[in-house]
């Protein structure tokens, strides 16, 4: 052991090749959780409880992305768009009234969503993602 804490090396590992993550931590009062490197090689961004209404764009090498506790009302076809290496995503209590399931199709890579507390319309807006979502249940 080198004494040095994870965290703490991880860290370093961030202002040497990721300022802008330091940057977005500061923004919110140093709270991030996840603004890292993941030890299994996953570059994880966490803009939990920032009352977003859509992601923030430019994290398209982001593999683990927390969005819970924002106010984003829907998943479009261009939601993810540019983040195309998504293993990992929480959208549980936002404001989603409905989910295009072609938004994530795209998303080959993913195999977490958590989804809870949202408020679905039960209309026929939300039969894509349905289809989605029975194809890729595990």
């Amino acid at each position: 052991s080198s004494g040095i804490n994870a965290e703490y090396g991880v860290l370093a590992v961030c202002l040497l090749f990721y300022p802008f993550v330091l940057l977005a931590a500061a923004d919110n009062g140093g709270s991030y959780s996840c603004g890292s490197l993941m030890g299994d090689g996953h570059f994880c961004l966490d803009y939990s409880n920032r009352l977003l209404v859509k992601p923030p764009s430019g994290s398209n090498i982001t593999s683990i992305l927390n969005l819970s506790g924002n106010k984003i009302p829907a998943v479009t076809s261009s939601t993810f768009s540019d983040q195309l290496l998504l293993v990992k995503l929480n959208l549980s209590h936002n404001e989603i009234t409905t989910i295009d399931g072609g938004a994530l199709w795209r998303l080959s890579l993913l195999n977490e969503i958590q989804l809870g507390n949202n408020r679905y319309a039960c209309d026929t807006r939300i039969c894509s993602f349905r289809t989605w979502l029975n194809s890729n249940s595990k």
